[in-house]
């Protein structure tokens, strides 16, 4: 142990800032993996954040509550978990999008990167690609270059403030903590996935469309 000890100082003492930089990224890796990925933590934050469903299903439990209100509460508790199931808040869009995904055999939040222009009618789902088309156009002539730009300027200052070894460690730095993250974040699905997306909605509501009609017209026969 003493002769690892020793390794790691002699290490830091030839690096100087870049190896303090990596035992300071390590470091924070280690407390955000302690804090998101044990069990102990991790169930202090999932009851900080689960505290309004426990209290709803506390509301289940009361006798003296109107009937109604049970409804609308087991209505919400159903609306909370099909979102973290399917990643869509509208409760009617939720549902659509259940039926949606099993007719196409799709994973549970395959919707989710587009539910910002996604909208439920008459059961069917809309997609609004006026507003994707610009929200993609914002991330690859805005967003990408701006972030690209202001993470070369970073670098390109550090460079001029410090020595050049030390670039390498810092770009690197700012990559994982708020490049590449903000990124990831902020992007919009390709228009690739988008045209898939889009043939699988003509074929849903077009089936949704004909059983309507034929709903209808089976109940004017009757």
């Amino acid at each position: 142990m003493p002769e690892i000890n020793n390794g790691l100082v002699e290490w830091l003492w030839i690096h100087g800032w870049a190896g303090w930089s990596i035992l300071l990224g390590l470091m924070v890796i280690g407390i955000l993996h302690s804090w998101f990925v044990k069990t102990e933590p991790a169930s202090i934050v999932r009851g900080v954040l689960n505290f309004r469903k426990h209290r709803l299903e506390s509301m289940l439990k009361e006798t003296f509550t109107n009937p109604k209100v049970h409804g609308i509460v087991t209505q919400e508790l159903n609306q909370k978990n099909l979102y973290k199931l399917t990643g869509l808040v509208d409760h009617r869009l939720q549902d659509a999008a259940i039926i949606f995904l099993s007719r196409f055999n799709l994973r549970a939040r395959y919707l989710a990167p587009w539910r910002y222009w996604l909208t439920e009618k008459d059961g069917g789902i809309r997609f609004d690609k006026k507003w994707y088309r610009l929200a993609r156009k914002l991330f690859v002539w805005v967003n990408l270059p701006f972030s690209t730009m202001f993470l070369i300027f970073l670098v390109y200052q550090f460079g001029h403030s410090f020595d050049q070894k030390y670039i390498a460690p810092f770009l690197l730095f700012n990559i994982v903590v708020w490049w590449f993250p903000w990124l990831m974040l902020s992007s919009v699905p390709k228009p690739s996935s988008t045209n898939e997306l889009e043939m699988r909605l003509i074929i849903f509501n077009h089936e949704k469309d004909t059983q309507d009609l034929t709903s209808d017209v089976s109940k004017t026969a009757e």
